[in-house]
């Protein structure tokens, strides 16, 4: 999963969820500008229609290195019934770093597609990326990518300005990614339920 986080440069700090690879910042000093969607707000374009790009490996490629890299990196573990979210280590990775490995070059890549009609400070944007790697008997749970530790700090709900999900290999009874047209509210104290 990779998270695009842009900074046009008029907000202190960019990263969101750990601070796994150095390039997250301290929520306590961020000044945070969103769009009406809770997004971070930024110049230029992006489009942020749900769609699905098939083939996004080149042609016979060997997806098993990457996918021996998601299993080497996966840390979050299933919580107990009743239990808050699942924990686990994120990776951030600047849109001007040289990448050191090949999810790190994949994160750059996928940003880059995406970013490319943006206005942002390559400095301070970039992408946070996760592994996820499952059995036919894990599941995940229903989710809004966030800043988690926003979250806990301040209250605020903070969303990646556009988030992707790449599947490497799928077990045959694995579901696919649901994509609700459900913005999530910006304050934690209001209620996540209502119509979608």
């Amino acid at each position: 999963t990779v998270s695009m986080c842009l900074s046009s440069g008029s907000s202190e700090g960019s990263g969101s969820g750990s601070d796994e690879q150095g390039g997250g910042s301290d929520s306590d000093s961020e000044d945070i500008n969103v769009d009406e969607q809770g997004r971070p707000a930024i110049g230029g374009s992006i489009d942020l229609s749900t769609r699905v790009f098939d083939g996004t490996l080149p042609s016979g490629a060997d997806p098993g290195p990457l996918i021996a890299d998601c299993e080497a990196v996966f840390t979050a573990r299933a919580t107990g019934a009743g239990e808050g979210l699942s924990s686990g280590a994120t990776f951030w990775v600047a849109a001007n770093a040289k990448p050191k490995t090949a999810l790190e070059r994949l994160a750059l890549q996928i940003f880059a597609h995406h970013a490319a009609g943006a206005e942002y400070d390559p400095s301070r944007s970039g992408a946070e990326w996760w592994t996820v790697v499952i059995d036919d008997t894990d599941d995940v749970g229903l989710h809004w990518d966030r800043d988690y530790d926003l979250q806990a700090d301040q209250g605020l709900l903070l969303h990646p300005h556009l988030a992707t999900v790449t599947y490497l290999a799928c077990p045959a009874a694995a579901a696919p990614t649901l994509v609700l047209e459900r913005p999530s509210p910006l304050l934690a104290t209001e209620p996540l339920s209502g119509p979608v």
